[in-house]
């Protein structure tokens, strides 16, 4: 019995040691399986998702819709893309990304890798595009409030490096033209999927005819590894909303040729803390005489004022200059014409100090200022950030003086 113990013992080291290496094995293929995580943290801290179906997973008439010739799309979302005149490059498939035959390793690895990828997923965005590059994604509107800043972020997931993938906010709220009664109509409504009367143009001609004023993050270096094909980001964008409405957009464009995959999920829009500055080109419109603002001195000194609508606002203050400047023109178009330019506007660069802008946008508004010497003259004007009826808007009051005691 004695000449077996050696053999058992490590026999059981053996055992132990492929229990180790397997759970670790499940383990990584576990992590790399997974789907991307849902910023619980973020939803908590910064309110509701603003999005319709963000991770493609609502289930009203359907989960996902028919378009020609061959594409499944999620409700409340709308495809897009770039197909040249003469009907050339366009996209023709998009595909519900979490079905069962995209469940399946995608692409398969090399012979002896080893596939990660079989944990079914959530249902997600994709699209593919066999033998030939494309330019395509997804869009959605969405009702916000004017004047404040938003974030939109997600995950991606490709076969390769080089899709430039990357996420879109137009501020302005623009949409494709509606066609109603277009072929394969009608659409689901953007409000609560269900079947509608009206079809969103599909197709651009080309890049350019997109919107100009969307506003991009920057093209993600997605470079996945070989194998697995895994979820990359949160790719993220933030601007402030120009419009009650603002649209969004996935985009990816890949530039080689064979089986060009995309896949986006867990996207989210939330209204995040102000970033834009309130005179977001530098200039101020000057004066607005509705801006009618009250110093009272003091320790601190206070500029009181209103608006007629929520506003964004800050006070900005200088040095009262006595000078008097005296300035000769030369009558030439590289001197003349910006003099004139500048007459309807103040540059916030010429005052020295500022306070900082509130967080929160309202009617009644007070700024105290710091830093005053006593029994000095000082400039100010109070600027506001506010929608103007058709866009944000900044505009400053009159250059007021007061006298610190």
């Amino acid at each position: 019995m004695l000449e077996h113990k050696p053999f058992i013992f490590l026999s059981a080291i053996v055992l132990v040691l492929i229990v180790v290496l397997t759970l670790g094995v499940s383990r990584l293929v576990g992590a790399q399986g997974e789907p991307p995580p849902l910023r619980q943290s973020a939803a908590t801290s910064l309110g509701p998702n603003l999005l319709a179906n963000p991770s493609f997973d609502d289930n009203p008439g359907g989960g996902y819709y028919f378009r020609m010739p061959n594409s499944l799309i999620p409700v409340k979302w709308y495809r897009w893309d770039v197909s040249r005149p003469g009907g050339l490059n366009p996209i023709p498939e998009f595909i519900d990304g979490g079905s069962v035959h995209h469940n399946a390793c995608y692409p398969e690895p090399p012979p002896g890798g080893l596939c990660t990828d079989m944990i079914p997923k959530n249902h997600s965005l994709g699209y593919i595009k066999y033998g030939g590059t494309y330019i395509a994604g997804a869009w959605q509107p969405v009702q916000v409030t004017p004047c404040l800043d938003y974030q939109f972020a997600g995950y991606v997931r490709t076969d390769e490096s080089g899709y430039r993938p990357k996420l879109g906010i137009d501020p302005t709220g623009w949409k494709t033209a509606a066609r109603p009664g277009d072929f394969a109509c009608p659409l689901p409504n953007e409000e609560t999927g269900e079947p509608g009367v009206q079809c969103y143009r599909e197709h651009f001609a080309y890049e350019s005819d997109m919107p100009t004023s969307t506003v991009w993050s920057p093209p993600f270096p997605y470079d996945p590894p070989a194998p697995p094909i895994v979820w990359r980001g949160p790719i993220s964008v933030t601007t402030e909303a120009l419009s009650t409405s603002i649209t969004v957009w996935t985009y990816s464009a890949p530039s080689e040729t064979g089986s060009q995959s995309t896949y986006w999920d867990y996207l989210s829009l939330y209204q995040v803390p102000r970033q834009t500055p309130l005179a977001p080109n530098g200039l101020v419109l000057a004066p607005d005489l509705s801006l009618n603002p009250t110093v009272v001195t003091g320790t601190p000194t206070q500029i009181q004022w209103t608006t007629s609508q929520p506003a964004f606002s800050q006070v900005f203050y200088r040095l009262h200059s006595t000078s008097t400047v005296s300035v000769t023109l030369s009558l030439t178009p590289t001197v003349y014409l910006p003099i004139v330019g500048r007459s309807s506007y103040v540059s916030v660069d010429d005052f020295a100090y500022h306070t900082e802008p509130t967080s929160d946008m309202a009617t009644t508004h007070s700024a105290s200022l710091s830093g005053l010497e006593a029994g000095t003259a000082y400039d100010y004007m109070v600027m506001v950030r506010q929608f103007g009826g058709s866009t944000c808007v900044s505009t400053g009051s009159m250059i007021g003086t007061f006298t610190t005691p």
